[in-house]
Formats: C-alpha cells, sequence, structure tokens
C-alpha cells in the first residue's frame, strides 16, 4: 500500500526544473523541486557535472573554485552539506574535522561523480546529543571544512 501510495504522489508532484538567468549576473540559477525520493540528489548533482556545470549552493552566486560548505541547525540535527572537487582522502579528512570539533555524526550520504564530491551529513554535539546551534561554533565548522575543500593533493 505504501508503495502504491508513493507513486501516486510522484505522479501528483512531477520534479519541476525552473532555470533563471536574471537572478544573478554571474551565474545561472537552476531550481529543482521534486518529492523527496531516495537519491534524487545524486541524480540530479550527476546530470548537471556531466553536463560540465559547477555546483555552487551559497545564496549570493559567488563562485567557488574548490567547493562549498553550508550548515543549517534543526531542532534534532546540524546539516553540513559539502561540494568539491573529490580527492583521495577527502571523506577522511572530513570525518577527522569533525571528530576533532566533538561532532556526532549522525547519518550521511556521500556522492561522488566525475571527480567531483557532494555531501549532506547530519551531526548533534557529542557531549548533548543535541543540533549544534552556538553561531561561533557553527563557523568554525564551517571553516574548517571549507579549508579541507581547499586542500589540493600534492
Amino acid at each position: 500500500m505504501d508503495d502504491e501510495y508513493a507513486k501516486l504522489i510522484r505522479r501528483m508532484n512531477p520534479p519541476r526544473v525552473v532555470i533563471d538567468n536574471d537572478a544573478c549576473e554571474d551565474a545561472t540559477v537552476i531550481q529543482v523541486d521534486s518529492v523527496n525520493k531516495h537519491g534524487i540528489l545524486l541524480e540530479v548533482v550527476q546530470v548537471l557535472t556531466d553536463m560540465n556545470l559547477r555546483l555552487e549552493s551559497n545564496a549570493s552566486f559567488v563562485p567557488s573554485l574548490r567547493g562549498s560548505v553550508g550548515v543549517m541547525p534543526s531542532e534534532e540535527h546540524t546539516s553540513i552539506e559539502l561540494t568539491g572537487s573529490d580527492r583521495p582522502g577527502l571523506l577522511s579528512e572530513v570525518c577527522a574535522v569533525l571528530t576533532d570539533l566533538h561532532c556526532n555524526v549522525v547519518n550521511a550520504e556521500i556522492w561522488t561523480h566525475n571527480a567531483r564530491a557532494a555531501a549532506v551529513v547530519h551531526v548533534t554535539d557529542d557531549a548533548t546529543g543535541c543540533a549544534i546551534k552556538d553561531p561561533k561554533r557553527l563557523s568554525k565548522i564551517k571553516e574548517l571544512l571549507c579549508n579541507v575543500l581547499k586542500e589540493v593533493m600534492i
């Protein structure tokens, strides 16, 4: 019964793509609205990557050469979104930063495709088990993860 209901919802709400060349002088904004289904973000990232388009999640649309990090607290956890160039050891370094900052990874989804990497990681404070909401701590997490994404293997 749940499968049939999910199929009905997807048919009632097909994915919608809006391409806006006027919203920003230096970028094209592509907005994809879709019913939440497992793997949909991966499909979108792969299609955009295959078209040699760079992924930017920054609201000001300032281009980033190596990657971007977004951090957003909710009631249950703090969501961290990462995009950047893939390289050996990247996931290990991201996990090391989160461990050093006393973040507990609740769950994570990580994708790599055509030398690009994207991840959505949900973390909580290791001591309290709650979402991290302190602006200074969130800023530090973002800063250190941005540094990891900027590092280049020699």
